[in-house]
């Protein structure tokens, strides 16, 4: 059931959130805050997706169990688990102190799994009494989570292991309580003020720690576990820095840098070395001359660091733009952390920040990567990660990845007509409200957005989407006025559609079945009666398989004409829409048989950027990609003098 509530803080858009109850095969959706007020019991698998945020009573039978969970998060995308007290993330429970207890004593998530590993993966515990609990006989993986002011981190019924991989905990009581010869290990955990790390009633077969940093914690940690590579101390002073809410990047001129080993399993040295233990640089104010942003946390590419280790983020931004070009480079992570917002656009100011499908950027809400051990960047007044307040503005962004937690403002248009472009980005989550800005969206996902087209402030704004692919989430267009509205070639998987007023250009879109709203005119759509069997390949997890032959190559215009020759829908080495018409929805970048992006003439730089506008055709100052050791330059000498010697 819903229930509704009045708006407070940061968060989080006017929406409902969710009081759960006992179902079958249920998914936590990203784009929604739940409550557990008691026992919810899944029966079949209960589905955690990135971005959502679970709420829960400091009461000891508000608790989620399942037969099995299974974790959809990701970096930049994790699942939140806190008390309902907890108003820094997600919509504001009706009721709420606003402080949580870091005495709690409700039982977050109680797996009854019917499978022997369970990987729980990217989500954050915090205010838990316990966080999770095991009752079968399973071996549970963490990776890449988060434990903060829990009282015990994981509970264990019977014989299992437990392995922790790039695990950070912060002042919780007890990692590990419960199963007798339990099997516990660890590789880059971060342990800091937890009195105890095992319960002192069980036996437990104590492997290794690998990598990890220990302090303030539980004195016979170097008693009963090998320690390779590690550090304990007393005390955290002097080892970790503070930046906004995240508190434990490395010090500068740490001697834990470089100071592990590599001889730990390959799936988790590939993970760190995407990693960092180096903070983002803050920038706030007034940006009134060029600027440029850049990758410059260090991932740990080399040898790994010690402890836990953040998804980068090179900036965390809360500036004003007036006067002034700011471009941002391929694989630079940006946070928008603010009062208000992130970026505020105003006269005259130019944002540019385009990516690769190999080296996208990010632009994320810092919380979507920081712990929260502290809220000193929490605020009440958040309206998005982006903001436009002039039309004589502009902002591109090209393969960039934009990430917030359940109900979190992503643009905000402000009512005026500056030009937006989003070109081959994903969007997760989070409200986009363009109302004004003049918006060019081409290949794009958004995957359970709340998205409002509307003109209602501006009047005469044009917007065109094409080829982009809405999975979940909501779409409201609103169309009085004079703008030229266009809607082709893009696919919706069970989205809220709702539209007032007419759109000019509609056509050749496909919907799952006809229940969720359809978009008019409805010239040449598709309509599915399920969704795709999705295929995971090189860049992504949403490729069509190859019988899909309503979607494929039945678009409104040629693949070229789209910008999308290089680009394709099939897991299919060195497939592409070429010389096609173009298949209908987003598109991945081509690649061959390595799984990189398609490099015809072998010089290094992929097919899809030296044709930049995709269309097909080597045009003025573009390198012709089917040419080896073409420049780009074509002399043609029409009238050579005596006596020249022609090549």
């Amino acid at each position: 059931m819903k229930l509704a509530r009045a708006e407070t803080g940061k968060p989080r858009l006017k929406i409902d959130y969710e009081l759960l109850s006992s179902s079958t095969n249920l998914t936590l959706q990203g784009d929604t805050t739940y409550l557990v007020t008691g026992q919810v019991n899944i029966t079949g698998t209960n589905t955690i997706e990135g971005g959502t945020v679970v709420k829960y009573t400091n009461y000891p039978l508000a608790e989620i169990t399942a037969t099995n969970f299974v974790f959809l998060t990701a970096p930049y995308r994790p699942g939140v688990f806190t008390s309902m007290n907890d108003n820094s993330v997600g919509t504001v429970i009706s009721g709420s102190t606003g402080s949580p207890s870091t005495s709690g004593v409700a039982y977050y998530l109680i797996s009854l799994s019917t499978v022997e590993t369970v990987l729980i993966q990217n989500v954050r515990f915090s205010y838990a009494g316990v966080a999770f609990q095991a009752d079968e006989n399973e071996t549970l993986t963490f990776r890449d989570c988060q434990f903060v002011n829990c009282g015990t981190n994981v509970s264990l019924k019977y014989s299992y292991q437990a392995i922790f991989e790039n695990v950070l905990a912060a002042n919780c009581h007890m990692m590990v309580t419960g199963g007798d010869d339990a099997y516990l290990a660890g590789i880059n955990l971060t342990v800091d003020n937890c009195p105890e790390f095992t319960d002192p009633e069980y036996n437990y077969d104590f492997g290794g720690m690998t990598n990890c940093i220990f302090t303030e914690d539980d004195s016979t940690i170097s008693t009963h576990f090998t320690l390779k590579d590690c550090a304990v101390s007393a005390s955290g002073s002097g080892i970790y820095q503070s930046v906004g809410a995240g508190g434990y990047y490395l010090a500068a001129g740490s001697p834990y840098r470089d100071a592990g080993t590599t001889s730990i399993p390959a799936v988790v040295l590939t993970d760190l070395q995407a990693t960092t233990t180096y903070p983002p640089v803050v920038v706030s104010g007034w940006l009134s001359d060029g600027y440029t942003f850049f990758p410059q946390a260090q991932r740990d590419t080399d040898t790994p660091d010690l402890g836990y280790h953040y998804c980068p983020l090179d900036y965390a931004l809360d500036v004003d733009v007036s006067n002034a070009i700011v471009t941002v480079l391929p694989g630079t992570a940006l946070a928008g952390y603010g009062t208000y917002h992130g970026i505020d656009l105003h006269t005259n100011g130019i944002f540019n920040c385009e990516g690769t499908a190999t080296s996208p950027n990010y632009f994320v809400d810092y919380n979507t990567v920081q712990e929260q051990s502290n809220t000193s960047w929490e605020t009440t007044n958040w309206t998005a990660l982006f903001v436009a307040q002039a039309d004589n503005s502009s902002a591109n962004f090209a393969f960039t990845d934009w990430s917030v937690l359940a109900n979190v403002g992503q643009v905000s248009g402000l009512g005026v007509g500056c030009p937006f472009a989003l070109q081959n980005c994903q969007l997760y989550t989070g409200k986009i409200n363009e109302d004004g800005l003049v918006m060019s969206v081409t290949n794009c996902l958004f995957q359970r957005a709340h998205f409002t087209v509307s003109d209602a402030q501006s009047g005469n704004s044009s917007q065109t989407f094409y080829n982009n692919l809405f999975y979940g989430g909501v779409l409201n267009v609103t169309h009085d006025n004079s703008g030229t509205y266009t809607f082709r070639d893009n696919l919706f998987i069970q989205t809220s559609n709702t539209l007032a007023g007419s759109i000019n250009y509609c056509s050749n879109n496909a919907y799952v079945t006809t229940n969720f709203g359809l978009l008019s005119p409805t010239n040449g759509d598709v309509f599915l009666t399920s969704a795709p069997v999705w295929q995971t390949g090189a860049l992504g997890s949403y490729y069509y398989p190859s019988n899909l032959t309503q979607l494929l190559y039945t678009g409104s215009q040629l693949a070229s004409a789209a910008g999308l020759y290089h680009y394709t829908v099939l897991t299919n080495a060195n497939s592409i829409d070429g010389t096609n018409i173009v298949s209908i929805g987003f598109h991945y970048v081509g690649v061959n048989s390595s799984g990189l992006p398609i490099d015809t003439n072998g010089d290094g730089i992929p097919d899809y950027l030296e044709d930049a506008n995709g269309n097909g055709v080597v045009d003025s100052g573009e390198i012709d990609w089917q040419v080896a050791g073409d420049m780009g330059l074509t002399v043609i000498i029409t009238q050579p003098a005596n006596n020249t010697t022609i090549p």
